[in-house]
């Protein structure tokens, strides 16, 4: 009925054709290939399979016999590397503009004026690339320049507003002079790739080209206007002021414009002080080495100290909580930081400890002039007072002596790093601490000083601390020794921890909660990006640490975009190596998280020595590493957003060969080790063909990987079938896919159920896969009836018309046609007269269908989820123990439990757990009880299954109860009741526990409570049906009222009892009778004058 079927290698030419013949299915006759019609007997010739010679039906895609694919054979992958084409890259875009080029020419003859344009459009393009920008087009009287694009650049948007008041700064506002107007906005692009040619043009196309040219042409003359985007990435760095917001042609919305003012007077940094900043966690033993090395100053003994790590991964939070820890202590910290947009102001971190070195900081503005340099330096030794125009120099000083002596660079530079060494031994026994951060982005210049810094410090009571990341080499640093710490991510406690703490306590949040766990791989400044992104998406709201989904969003529909902020830092990272390198490191991202050396091998086409060196390049750069796996080595992504960035930088159109050159050879090596790794990898190959482009073969393996996923997480198995769903929205009708649309539409409600979807969500996925039975196949109408009353009796509906639902659908039924179909609903018969306490009818339901099972569909197990066998059993063994059977029930619940692990489904195990528990307390074996609610919750915990928890709740504290830990079992009964009502699963149980939670507050001598909960109990059972639950309350109001009243409340425990009776004689639940027994020779004490109201 579903296509199925194991799938194999995907068959080499077109799908049927065995040689130069297709063989009829009806008359066994050979027929030119070209023949679509049987010439012998005019039958629909359908594929015969290449591997096996089986005929298989027309529209088949696999083979009905071996599982092949009989799709048309996959293209073949591009052979190696491309050179130079387009790559998608997050990057900032600027126009500039002269608005009175006409005027400025106007009195010139062509010649001069094509001169004058050439030599300021020269100007222009200087500046922006001294900025670190690509100028991609000249015009007559403006450009278009890139920043981080062709290559990746962190700060990109920063480095365009630098080069924008660049430009405007190079032509200062006087007669004959250019106005300049200059537009910036930051988006996706396509652009050239890092190794494109550079004598040829440069590309690049995209919606935030048009825009930014857009915002120019808003801008007024002789003024910068940047987008909002533009400015969430510069807040810090750059000094802006709104613009309103306006409609630009060919935007859907108004969009926020600023106008940038300038560079900010402060150098920009991480801003821990601000508020909602996230504890410091995770970095203990290195704060205790650096205390020790502050230690070893504070004795004479300074050592340098360099802290190595990748981008976010808490260099500078380190260095932070460190200086505030010294100056806590009354330790001087002088502090600068390297920038990455700052090559082009040399020395400005240098100069900055210079400045702190120099002057008081409390009157550093007052010291701050020529007169206060002499004096200075006069101080530190005579020989440095004539140097003072020097110093002021270096500091921007304004100083009156007009031409300071003329020395070589070099000279200055030693010069200045005489004075910087002067002023560390002019401190003597004070300890202070030097934090220079960010050295990968320093300078030349300020490395050599830097460097003298370091030898100065050495010895002394100054500790100097610098940071950096891992691909920072420079000799003077190897020579110095430097004590090392290499700052690694986070473990999985620690991110879980902060993520956390970002996102709130709230239940609904647990799985996105997760997945930035994983995604953000340990690296807490990326999971920090990664909530912001959700937040500024409008996707969660809500102030940090108390966030919450935005209405009418669920957690499976969100995907936090990769913020362009690590798109730029990662990106980088990628662009700087060799092109045959990243393209390697672009196709391991195509294939997954983890690369097995065949499967490189076979899609890249290269020669294995060229894919070892390659490899090899990518692991010491620190972005691929090896892992040892049960099939030899394999190469995962150092961190998960490399994966990522290295994928989203590659067109579709290159990426869709690979991706089918992938799912090529997974077919094919399934088909050689078995239907068991197929279905492990089914998950992947719908991936693969979907990103193919092949929707239709992306659904069959998307509906295969659900069901692998059903048998452990009903959420993974429901996010694939409605990938499965939307895929075949646009496919067109096939008998072939048709069955997979009744399937997507139920499972994604049963299965949506089974993970916490309300009844009221579900109904209208049921409603869809019901209209495609009745059109496609109505033999799915009764399944689908069945589960429909599954669904709305376990959410609250009543279990008599859970009962009746199944009963119209087994009316549905062929006599003579549907065995196996009747088996699986009384299957279902059988559960719905257990809920409603009939466990009689039970009985007599799962006789039939145990009678039934020989004819039982493999489809009606797929559909479920779970062999139907086991469930009829073991929903037998919970009847046969209501009914006090207990010798057969433990034989149908053990044998259950007996079995392999993997082959039961947990949705049908936990039943074994839970009734064994039970039979253990009513036997007084109470360790065993313990035991198997043990394992109950710990399956629970393990699945992540809501329905689980709801009964692992339910059969610890019944346990608990039975020992006499009424407090605690009242506990455990109070968050199950919670669980089900919020998450809207296993309410068939929620009579029942409030039942129980009545029983243990009677239990603590709270009478009034008990009867309270116990009468609520009570109502709720019989608006559900729910007669054991009902009987159950009953008596413990009676047990209740003869507490509180003794003798006077005797009358109300009399009627109690005889409801309780009736509904004994009703059921035939033993498990009431024991209840209800001693409660009623209690009362008949009482009648007889031999029981007060404190017995």
């Amino acid at each position: 009925m579903f296509p199925f079927a194991t799938p194999g290698r995907t068959a080499v030419g077109q799908g049927g054709r065995r040689g130069d013949a297709m063989r009829c299915g009806a008359c066994g006759a050979a027929n030119p290939e070209a023949r679509h019609h049987c010439s012998r007997c005019g039958a629909r010739l359908g594929p015969v399979c290449p591997a096996c010679a089986h005929a298989n039906p027309p529209d088949s895609l696999f083979c009905s016999q071996c599982g092949l694919a009989l799709s048309a054979g996959l293209p073949a992958p591009p052979p190696g590397p491309p050179r130079g084409s387009g790559e998608l890259k997050q990057a900032t875009v600027l126009f500039v503009d002269i608005p009175s080029s006409a005027e400025l020419v106007a009195a010139l003859a062509a010649e001069q004026a094509m001169e004058r344009l050439e030599q300021i459009i020269a100007v222009l393009c200087r500046t922006v690339e001294r900025h670190g920008g690509t100028v991609a087009t000249t015009l007559e009287d403006g450009l278009m320049a890139l920043f981080g694009a062709p290559r990746a650049q962190e700060g990109h948007a920063v480095l365009a507003c630098q080069a924008a008041l660049a430009l405007q700064a190079a032509f200062p506002p006087a007669p004959g002079a250019p106005t300049l107007r200059i537009g910036l906005h930051v988006g996706e692009i396509v652009a050239d790739a890092p190794d494109a040619d550079p004598g040829r043009a440069r590309q690049a196309h995209g919606l935030t080209i048009h825009v930014a040219n857009r915002i120019m042409a808003l801008a007024p003359a002789g003024t910068v206007l940047i987008s909002d985007a533009v400015e969430r990435l510069v807040r810090g760095p750059c000094r802006t002021q709104p613009f309103g917001r306006h409609a630009l042609r060919g935007v859907p919305a108004p969009m926020g414009l600023h106008s940038l003012l300038g560079l900010a007077a402060t150098l920009p940094g991480r801003d821990f002080h601000a508020p909602g900043r996230t504890s410091f966690r995770g970095r203990a033993a290195e704060m205790r080495l650096l205390r020790e090395a502050l230690a070893a100053a504070g004795t004479g003994a300074a050592q340098l100290v360099a802290i190595a790590g990748a981008p976010g991964v808490g260099k500078s939070r380190l260095c932070f909580e460190f200086a505030a820890w010294c100056r806590a202590q009354g330790v001087t910290v002088h502090d600068a930081r390297a920038l990455s947009y700052g090559r082009e102001t040399p020395l400005s971190p240098v100069i900055g400890i210079l400045r702190q070195l120099l002057f008081d900081q409390t009157r550093a503005e007052e010291d701050a002039t020529p007169e206060g340099v002499a004096a200075r330096l006069a101080r530190l030794e005579a020989g440095f007072a004539a140097d003072a125009a020097l110093v002021c120099g270096f500091l921007g000083i304004p100083c009156p002596e007009a031409s300071p002596r003329q020395i070589e660079p070099a000279l200055r530079l030693q010069r200045l790093r005489e004075i910087l060494a002067a002023l560390l031994r002019q401190r003597g026994d004070q300890v202070s601490l030097i934090l220079i951060e960010d050295l990968h982005w320093l300078d030349v210049a300020s490395e050599g000083v830097v460097a003298a810094l370091a030898e100065a410090a050495a010895g002394s009571r100054t500790m100097l601390l610098l940071n950096y990341r891992p691909e920072f080499r420079a000799a003077w640093l190897r020579e110095a020794q430097p004590q090392a710490i290499t700052l690694q991510e986070m473990g999985q406690e620690e991110i879980g921890a902060l993520v956390g703490e970002l996102l709130g306590r709230r239940r609904e949040l647990a799985r996105l909660r997760d997945e930035l766990v994983e995604r953000s791989g340990g690296n807490p400044f990326f999971a920090e990006e990664l909530v912001r992104s959700l937040v500024e998406a409008g996707t969660l709201t809500g102030p940090p640490g108390a966030l919450a989904l935005a209405p009418g969003t669920r957690v499976e529909q969100l995907a936090p975009t990769l913020p362009a902020t690590l798109q730029a830092v990662i990106g980088a990272r990628i662009d700087r190596l060799a092109a045959p390198e990243r393209w390697l490191l672009q196709l391991c991202a195509v294939i997954g998280k983890d690369v097995a050396f065949d499967v490189l091998e076979r899609v890249s086409r290269l020669p294995v020595p060229q894919i070892d060196a390659g490899l090899t390049q990518l692991c010491e750069a620190g972005l691929l590493t090896t892992q040892p796996g049960p099939e030899g080595v394999t190469y995962a992504f150092r961190h998960p957003m490399i994966q990522e960035v290295a994928y989203a930088t590659q067109l579709r159109a290159r990426r869709a060969p690979l991706h089918a050159a992938v799912a090529a050879f997974l077919e094919a090596q399934g088909a050689e080790q078995g239907t068991g790794r197929l279905e492990q990898s089914a998950g992947l190959l719908a991936y693969h063909h979907e990103a193919a482009g092949h929707a239709r073969e992306a659904a069959i393996y998307g509906a295969r990987a659900a069901h692998f996923a059903g048998r452990s997480s009903h959420a993974q198995a429901v996010r694939h079938w409605h990938r499965v769903r939307e895929l075949l929205r646009a496919q067109p009708r096939t008998p072939a896919t048709d069955p997979l649309r009744i399937m997507a539409s139920a499972q994604v409600a049963y299965r949506g159920w089974m993970d916490g979807m309300t009844a009221e969500a579900a109904q209208p996925y049921i409603q869809e896969a019901l209209a495609w039975a009745r059109e496609i196949d109505d033999r799915m109408v009764p399944l689908l009836h069945f589960v429909d009353g599954r669904i709305a009796g376990a959410s609250g509906g009543p279990a008599d018309a859970y009962v009746a639902r199944v009963r119209q659908a087994m009316a549905l039924l062929q006599p003579g046609r549907d065995a196996g179909r009747a088996a699986t609903l009384n299957a279902s018969l059988c559960q719905a007269y257990g809920w409603a306490g009939l466990l009689r009818e039970a009985l007599a339901a799962s006789d039939a269908a145990l009678a039934g099972l020989a004819h039982l569909e493999p489809e009606d197990e797929q559909f479920l989820g779970f062999n139907i066998g086991h469930w009829v059993t073991s929903l037998r063994g919970r009847v046969l123990l209501r009914l006090g059977r207990l010798a057969e029930a433990r034989a149908c619940l053990a044998g259950m439990l007996a079995l392999d692990e993997a082959l039961v489904a947990p949705t049908v195990r936990y039943i074994g757990h839970f009734g064994l528990s039970e039979i253990a307390i009513l036997e007084g074996d109470l360790a065993e009880a313990g035991r198997h609610a043990l394992l109950l919750s710990g399956m629970a915990a393990r699945h992540r299954m809501p329905y689980l928890q709801a009964w692992a709740f339910d059969c610890e504290a019944s346990y608990r109860a039975r020992i006499g830990e009424a407090a605690e079992a009242a506990r455990l009964y109070t968050e199950g009741l919670d669980l089900v009502r919020r998450a809207h699963v296993a309410m068939e149980i929620e009579a029942d526990m409030l039942a129980g939670l009545a029983e243990c507050r009677r239990g603590m001598g709270a009478a009034s409570q008990a009867l309270s909960t116990a009468l609520a109990a009570e109502q709720l059972a019989r608006r559900r049906n729910a007669r054991l639950a009902e009987g159950r309350a009953c008596i413990t109001q009676a047990a209740a009222w003869l507490d509180q009243q003794g003798a006077e409340g005797a009358p109300r425990a009399t009627t109690l009892l005889d409801r309780a009776e009736a509904l004994i004689a009703q059921t035939g639940a033993i498990s009431l009778r024991r209840r209800l027994d001693p409660v009623a020779e209690r009362l008949a004490r009482i009648a007889e004058g031999r029981d007060g109201p404190d017995a």
